[in-house]
């Protein structure tokens, strides 16, 4: 058990009696208090009621013989608040706590023999029912207040017995209390002789010797004087404070030998550390210094890959233009093809109509000799017939002659739109290789483009990690240097640590 514990234990075990003697004191006292509490409430208000009921009661009863005898129906006129009072105060008695009953018997009995006297009392005065018989109603009327007078009775009996049994709990409760205060007060003293004597010698088993003594020794402990005296008379317990004090001297002169020690290994063992860190932080600082150039370079060559991005997107989107411009070129040039062979074909035609012309001249002026032929057989009769027939061998022939010169004029031209034709086609030809070059050309930009745009993503990532590196070297340089000041810390606090120890004596 600790030695806090047991030295509180005195006071807490004199409290735990005290504090349980004064809660079953006051347990009886909140009992005697509620049962007080009860005859305030509840008790005596009903004791009074129940008087008052039964004085009212009485003065209804002296009333009504009083109007009977006198036979004066006006005196009833005083029956009604007599009888709101009674009422009134039996459902007061209602509200008392555990009078319900009470109340509810006493009120049934009350009207039955209200009802039962004022039926008796109109029927003397002749105010009441005329074939009611005023004996058997008179004899209703005492027999319902003799229920209310045992009734009355009852509960008046009831009244003071509950109040005289009241009374008597809350003098057994006190007496009750008074009896376990004094038996609480010995217990108390009892208690703590008992556990004074046990803790005294449980604090002097502990101990081991006087305290005085002890601070003596613990003092020259504290003071660095770690050589204890002999045993002293009473210290003979291997378990006290004393004999912990006198081990905890031996164990630390052994313990400070081992620091002492340690304490040189540490020292030298800091100041190689020390250099160690100084060399590392110089080669740190230089590997920092070289990943700043590097990272300068990363960063000019970045510079150079976006700019070679930039102008291949600006010839791919020049080469794009150039291609939509070749295709439109060489949709012309098709439709010039297709315009020069309609023109071809429509010579071709315009040839063979005239050849159609050249054959009928030829056709009319064979026909013209043979009119000229007959005419010339007919004599003078064919005269003006081969006059006719002259002019139309000369009409013919003017035709033959102007539908040659222009077969030839259209052989000619068909020549040249034939030949128009043929250029236009190899021009329809070098344009289309045109635009498939351009296509190709365009193929390749967007390559570039594509290998660029990687390229750029790719000197992206390795700046980052040359930034990132760059970083870490930081951080490894800052590491170090903090490594470097915890070594000379470490190489300050084994100096120190040396000139602690060089205070304890421990021969």
């Amino acid at each position: 058990m600790l030695f806090r514990t047991r030295v509180w234990l005195l006071p807490i075990s004199a409290a735990t009696v005290f504090l349980v003697g004064t809660a079953i004191s006051y347990a009886i006292g909140e009992r005697a208090y509620g049962v007080l509490q009860h005859i305030q409430e509840s008790d005596d208000p009903y004791r009074e009621h129940v008087a008052r009921v039964d004085s009212d009661i009485e003065k209804f009863r002296l009333l009504l013989e009083a109007v009977a005898g006198e036979n004066d129906a006006s005196g009833l006129k005083h029956v009604e608040p007599l009888l709101q009072d009674v009422r009134k105060t039996l459902d007061e008695i209602k509200h008392l706590d555990g009078k319900k009953e009470a109340a509810s018997q006493m009120a049934t009995n009350f009207e039955s023999y209200q009802s039962a006297a004022m039926v008796a009392t109109k029927a003397m005065l002749g105010t009441g029912d005329p074939a009611g018989n005023p004996a058997e109603l008179v004899a209703r009327m005492q027999a319902t207040r003799k229920a209310l007078d045992g009734t009355m009775q009852l509960r008046k009996t009831q009244a003071r017995q509950d109040l005289v049994n009241g009374e008597q709990a809350v003098f057994r409760d006190l007496r009750s209390n008074l009896m376990i205060n004094v038996f609480t007060g010995g217990l108390v003293l009892m208690v703590l002789g008992l556990a004074s004597k046990l803790v005294v010698k449980s604090v002097w088993n502990d101990l081991g010797d006087e305290p005085a003594f002890l601070r003596a020794r613990v003092q020259r402990v504290a003071e660095g004087d770690l050589v204890v005296d002999g045993h002293r008379k009473g210290d003979a317990d291997e378990q006290s404070l004393n004999a912990a004090v006198r081990a905890m001297a031996h164990r630390l002169c052994s313990t400070i030998d081992q620091i002492r020690a340690t304490t040189e290994v540490i020292s030298a063992a800091s100041r190689e550390m020390a250099q160690g860190n100084l060399d590392l932080s110089q080669r740190t600082e230089q590997a920092a210094s070289s990943l700043q150039r590097t990272t300068s370079s990363v960063e000019m060559l970045t510079a150079a890959v976006h700019q070679s991005t930039e102008a291949a997107h600006q010839a791919q989107s020049m080469v794009a233009a150039t291609s939509d411009a070749a295709e439109r070129g060489g949709a012309v040039v098709s439709q010039v093809v297709e315009n020069m062979e309609g023109i071809y074909n429509a010579s071709k035609k315009i040839s063979d109509i005239t050849g159609v012309i050249d054959s009928i001249a030829f056709q009319t002026n064979i026909l013209a000799l043979n009119a000229a032929v007959e005419a010339a057989r007919a004599g003078e009769q064919g005269r003006g017939f081969a006059v006719v027939a002259s002019e139309v061998r000369s009409l013919a022939k003017r035709s033959a002659d102007a539908a040659h010169e222009i077969k030839t004029l259209i052989n000619a031209s068909a020549e040249q739109v034939g030949s128009g034709t043929q250029l236009v086609r190899e021009a329809g030809k070098a344009m289309s290789m045109i635009v498939s070059g351009v296509q190709r050309v365009t193929d390749v930009i967007e390559d570039i483009s594509a290998s660029a745009a990687k390229q750029s993503v790719s000197i992206d990532q390795v700046n980052q990690t040359v930034v990132d590196l760059d970083r870490m070297t930081q951080q490894n340089a800052s590491l170090v240097q903090q490594s470097t000041a915890a070594a000379e810390h470490l190489k300050s606090q084994a100096t120190d640590l040396e000139r602690a120890v060089a205070a304890f004596r421990t021969q």
